[in-house]
């Protein structure tokens, strides 16, 4: 129970509401609960626009009841990834990251999960660590046109430029004209040619070449 305790009162200041799950039924309770508060204010891949400030406190009650469920079910890796997803919404990178890690470090087999790590990476320029994740989940779902412009993304932030170049064709080829993989194409070729400096944080796409 202390250690239960100590890892529940770990997490983000903000987010604690004084839960505590005690048993399987209220595990299930309190993860639906948060995951029904936590959903509807989340995009499924990246950060959502900004909220009003009863809309933050639905995504810190969220975080709130998932570091309870954490604390008594440690191997529960949805948990983890909504608590990321949760901190995505509101702007906590750092957080987000965090989260999305331990969820990837238990649960292997889902794209998603490695999308949103990777993901997480490449917001706070961990490069290696944004490749790996993102060639992971690419081979769980080799098909997936998005997750090969992440990889190239990812491949283009490490400075890895042919192979960026190589991989976003891929993507171009298996969805012409997919917007996101357009976006990453053009900023290769801009990186190629000169006109832009060689980014290293997802934010540097968004500067000025």
């Amino acid at each position: 129970m202390i250690k239960r305790l100590i890892s529940f009162f770990a997490g983000d200041r903000s987010a604690r509401g004084g839960v505590l799950v005690t048993s399987d039924q209220e595990h299930d309770e309190v993860f639906k609960r948060a995951t029904d508060l936590i959903s509807p204010l989340t995009k499924m891949h990246g950060r959502q626009d900004s909220f009003p400030e009863g809309r933050r406190q639905s995504l810190f009650s969220g975080i709130a009841d998932l570091h309870a469920v954490t604390a008594y079910n440690p191997q529960n890796w949805a948990a983890f990834w909504f608590k990321g997803k949760a901190y995505q919404a509101l702007g906590n990178k750092d957080a987000a990251k965090r989260e999305f890690q331990a969820s990837f470090a238990l649960e292997k087999q889902n794209p998603d999960v490695a999308r949103e790590y990777g993901i997480s990476c490449s917001e706070l320029g961990l490069v290696d660590e944004a490749v790996l994740a993102a060639k992971h989940a690419l081979e769980l779902k080799p098909e997936d046109a998005g997750l090969k412009a992440n990889l190239a993304l990812a491949l283009l932030l490490a400075g890895k430029i042919s192979d960026a170049k190589e991989t976003i064709a891929e993507s171009l080829k298996a969805s012409p004209y997919d917007p996101i993989s357009k976006s990453v194409e053009r900023v290769i070729g801009e990186v190629i040619s000169g006109k832009r400096k060689q980014p290293r944080f997802v934010a540097d796409l968004e500067r000025s070449c």
